[in-house]
């Protein structure tokens, strides 16, 4: 099972292990970064980043798929909300 953390916006994603991270830009996309458990690298498509929604359904199924059990949301970025 993968869960989903909210970050406040002055934390960040463990420093170590696998991780997945959704950023909210201030464009309005949701872009995700991530690595998995075996050091694959996750990086979202643009179809994937024009909602926080389906962000976080492309992120949990990577996720899933790759060892990772939280997906991380920052929803501010550098002052933005």
């Amino acid at each position: 099972m993968v869960t989903t953390i909210y970050l406040k916006s002055d934390e960040g994603v463990p420093p170590e292990g696998p991780y997945v991270l959704i950023e909210h830009d201030p464009d309005g996309s949701y872009y995700g970064v991530g690595r998995g458990a075996h050091g694959q690298i996750y990086v979202s498509f643009p179809e994937d980043e024009v909602d926080l929604d389906r962000a976080l359904a492309a992120a949990h199924k990577w996720a899933q798929e790759n060892g990772v059990t939280t997906v991380h949301v920052q929803m501010v970025v550098d002052g933005w909300t």
